[in-house]
């Protein structure tokens, strides 16, 4: 608020700029006007003098002599709003004045629902805006989570590639393709996982998935060699799984739980450090927990079916490095 003085008004009733300003700050002072007592309150009264809008500050009387004689405000000055100089806060866009507006999304939101419906919202804003505004989204964090995501398809796509090359050229193809679902399938079941229990998928989850790409296949490698070497040796399909399921089980759980307690006190990291690094941790568990589970029921028993099959169709024939691998060269 403003208030301009009229000089030849205010000289008239023989006041000065100061006085007329004490006058002003005194009519917004909250004083106690009265008390109310009972037998078990003792209240103080206050008359509600907010000074809240022109009106109200056009009619705050101003007393000039001591006979009561008194005039308003608005008589001898003019009230209006204006911008506040200098300003408190200053919003500069490419170097021009403007007015910003930040958005943030609930946690149990999925950001990119959200941010095609909060799109639609500003755009119908937009086309509601007169001559000479414009309106411009200048940071999108949707755009940033869908480049993480991006970024998680194509390093899983790219370490799915290399872990077949590699797992063919020392295992077979059998191995390589049992090993090699072994990502996109646990990485399914953490994004699951992580949707039963409503923890959110956002850039430091993400993150935390791609950490755990390396950590994915290690037990599906050990689950399926185990069986590969049940098959060759004899064993029915059926017993070679068991044996190996028997023979794994504890030491693959003891690995995994110890891993998964090296990454228990990032998720339980208090303050802002664990509010943004805990995601990393919390996907890291699922990741190689969902690993263990998948290795131990639907790779043994897909490592078991390829073998059993291949084995008896094979058996007769000379077989290729590509086959079994040159570590299953048996």
């Amino acid at each position: 608020m403003v208030v301009e003085i009229d000089a030849a008004q205010l000289a008239s009733i023989g006041f000065t700029a100061q006085q007329l300003s004490a006058q002003i700050q005194q009519s917004d002072a909250k004083v106690s006007s009265g008390q109310f007592r009972s037998q078990n309150n003792d209240l103080l009264l206050e008359v509600d003098s907010d000074l809240d809008s022109l009106e109200r500050i056009r009619n705050i009387p101003i007393s000039f002599s001591n006979q009561g004689q008194f005039t308003l405000l608005g008589d001898i000055a003019e009230v209006r709003k204006t911008i506040a100089e200098p300003a408190n806060e200053l919003a500069l866009i490419n170097g021009h004045p403007a007015s910003a507006l930040a958005v943030f999304v609930k946690s149990d939101y999925q950001i990119d629902l959200w941010a095609k419906s909060a799109e639609a919202a500003i755009e119908k804003f937009r086309q509601e805006l007169g001559q000479g505004l414009k309106l411009e989204i200048i940071f999108n964090q949707n755009n940033y989570i869908q480049a993480r995501f991006n970024s998680l398809m194509l390093n899983l796509l790219v370490t799915g590639i290399l872990v077949f090359g590699i797992t063919v050229f020392l295992m077979g193809w059998k191995s390589a393709t049992v090993v090699s679902l072994a990502l996109p399938l646990s990485s399914c079941m953490v994004l699951g996982m992580m949707k039963l229990l409503n923890v959110s998928v956002n850039q430091t989850s993400i993150i935390g998935l791609i950490v755990a790409l390396g950590l994915l296949i290690d037990t599906a490698i050990i689950v399926v060699d185990r069986i590969t070497k049940n098959i060759v040796s004899g064993l029915r399909t059926e017993t070679a799984i068991n044996d190996a399921f028997n023979h794994l089980f504890l030491p693959l759980t003891a690995s995994t739980l110890t891993t998964a307690l090296a990454f228990l006190p990032i998720v339980l990291m208090s303050g802002p450090g664990g509010e943004f690094a805990g995601g990393i941790g919390i996907s890291v568990i699922f990741a190689i927990i969902s690993s263990l589970l998948l290795s131990l029921t639907v790779g043994s028993g897909l490592a078991g079916k390829l073998y059993h099959i291949y084995h008896h169709y094979s058996q007769n024939t000379q077989r290729k490095w590509w086959q079994t691998g040159f570590t299953h060269s048996y």
